[in-house]
């Protein structure tokens, strides 16, 4: 699943950060480790620090799920709620880093690069994910869950799930969504934490 959002680099042993924003954060996670263990990170400040201190002393962290037209407003409001001293984020002004004034504009990896990539990605379960025994709140994860797109509301999902008498397709039909829409609420994989259910209850 693609997160889009704002996320952080958190370095614990002396508590500064690097805010980001991505629509893919958990492969802009993996970009991130790859160029700070290969010593070619753009940020010098969170190079050094990672030289410095070494890869187990940094949490790669969710801090907002957000679209994408919002993600510019929310990274810049997370920049400026940190001290300058307690940031690793360089520039002041993050209203010139999109468009032409972004140092990555125009640039695309080499295929060395994404085969790199692609195999790091690869590799990154269990307790080498970058998200390896995060806590997320309910509420984040309850976003991250169910399509954004979703034209169910909370209070449908819970009617459909007291529905009995009816087939998938004709609860979909109902309520104008595809059939493996219904299928994936009935047996929690969809709206999972709202649902709260296990198995399909028909």
């Amino acid at each position: 699943m693609k997160t889009c959002g704002i996320y952080q680099i958190l370095n614990i042993a002396n508590n500064k950060a690097y805010i980001g924003q991505s629509i893919n954060i958990e492969n802009r996670f993996i970009r991130h480790k790859y160029q700070l263990n290969s010593n070619t990170h753009g940020n010098k400040k969170l190079q050094n620090a990672w030289n410095k201190y070494g890869e187990c002393y940094f949490k790669f962290e969710i801090l907002i799920i957000c679209k994408k037209r919002s993600l510019k407003k929310f990274e810049k409001q997370q920049v400026e709620k940190i001290s300058k001293y307690k940031r690793y984020n360089i520039s002041k002004n993050y209203d010139n880093l999109y468009g032409i004034n972004n140092p990555f504009y125009g640039k695309k990896h080499t295929k060395t690069l994404k085969k790199k990539l692609s195999v790091i990605a690869k590799t990154r379960t269990g307790n080498k994910n970058a998200n390896y025994g995060n806590q997320y709140s309910t509420e984040t994860r309850i976003k991250a869950g169910h399509n954004k797109k979703t034209k169910l509301t909370k209070q449908q999902v819970y009617k459909i799930l007291n529905i009995k008498n009816k087939t998938h397709q004709e609860i979909a039909d109902i309520y104008n969504v595809s059939r493996s829409v219904i299928t994936r609420i009935k047996n929690g994989s969809r709206w999972g934490l709202i649902t709260n259910i296990k198995g399909d209850n028909i």
